[in-house]
């Protein structure tokens, strides 16, 4: 599925670049002239127009949370992202090459959907076409972003830092269903307020990566020069975290001087996950018979939704195919034994 509709939009990328490659060879070229005219550069609308940028290359660290799910992750991590990011990189810029020989900046900034528009504009009778890959293109994102981003919420329930529900798995699929099911519900959560429009939620959203992102890169460094010689299945030049850091606390701390009362807002709702984890996880501090319903719920959801705990037991499918490894690995130490020289 995922293969399919990023097929499906990379067939939409190359009609959008080759479209704005022919419409510049025609000369069309005036809204790049004197492009930067009338914008702002106050400190805090450069890092708001940052986030804006940054929430579209958000991918970027998306196959980081499926590292158990890769085959061979010390090969296959850096490749991908070394060629995904740079080619993402590259589409992205062309496209929006390609809008700005059709709208201005200020036509693109009020248009809901900028593809939609140039493909009405440009494609006559076959405009049909982007609206169904744009759409294509909305789910494939959606379903990676699902597919990743459970992922996170399963590890950390895994380690106990979440109630154990949300570290099961399906016994049949082997997906982390509980985690899966709890994230849509929370982003279904957080589009009801009366303020969570696109422009907000993308605004939280990076306050809370970059601080997230800073905390991690800032661990590295401090790790990097505390245990030196624990091994590293990847290392990069110590220059690149130390410009993140940097580049994670300008995000961070540059919204607070135009829009203190959002960036606090969005600060104590992170924090809050502190007391949160040492009342619930860590000290455990309420009732025992609270703790006892929960684990309550928690049998009567994982017989319900066929759940186990990973390490719990296995498919009758899986079972088969232990067995059967098990079977090959000792005919092949009989083989061995049969054949290796006595001596």
């Amino acid at each position: 599925m995922q293969v399919f509709f990023t097929a499906a939009k990379m067939i939409a990328i190359v009609m959008l670049i080759i479209t704005g490659l022919v419409r510049i060879g025609q000369g069309h070229d005036m809204h790049f002239k004197n492009a930067f005219n009338g914008t702002n550069t106050g400190i805090s609308d450069i890092g708001y127009a940052f986030y804006g940028g940054l929430w579209a290359y958000d991918g970027w660290n998306n196959l980081n949370y499926v590292t158990e799910e890769l085959k061979n992750p010390i090969r296959d991590l850096p490749l991908a992202i070394m060629i995904g990011i740079p080619v993402v990189t590259g589409c992205y810029v062309m496209v929006n090459v390609a809008y700005l020989t059709v709208m201005s900046a200020a036509e693109i900034a009020t248009e809901k959907a900028v593809a939609v528009t140039l493909g009405y504009n440009i494609y006559g009778s076959m405009a049909w076409v982007i609206p169904l890959l744009v759409a294509c293109s909305t789910f494939g994102a959606a379903n990676g972003s699902a597919f990743t981003s459970g992922r996170l919420v399963y590890v950390s329930a895994r380690e106990g830092h979440m109630p154990k529900l949300l570290a099961m798995i399906h016994k049949k699929r082997h997906t982390p269903l509980p985690a899966l099911i709890f994230t849509c519900v929370i982003a279904w959560i957080m589009l009801i307020p009366e303020s969570s429009n696109f422009s907000s939620l993308v605004n939280y959203f990076n306050f809370a990566a970059w601080t997230f992102y800073g905390a991690t890169v800032a661990a590295l460094i401090w790790l990097r020069f505390k245990e030196p010689n624990l091994e590293r299945p990847y290392k990069v030049f110590i220059g690149i975290p130390i410009l993140v850091l940097l580049c994670s606390v300008y995000l961070v701390v540059a919204p607070f001087y135009d829009y203190p009362i959002q960036s606090l807002y969005c600060l104590l709702f992170i924090l809050l996950g502190i007391p949160i984890y040492f009342i619930f996880v860590h000290f455990k501090l309420f009732p025992k018979n609270v703790y006892n319903g929960f684990d309550y719920i928690t049998a009567k959801i994982e017989g319900w939704c066929n759940l186990s705990m990973p390490d719990d037991g296995h498919s009758g499918e899986n079972e088969l195919d232990d067995i059967a490894k098990e079977k090959k690995e000792q005919v092949a130490m009989e083989t061995y034994k049969q054949t290796s020289d006595p001596i």
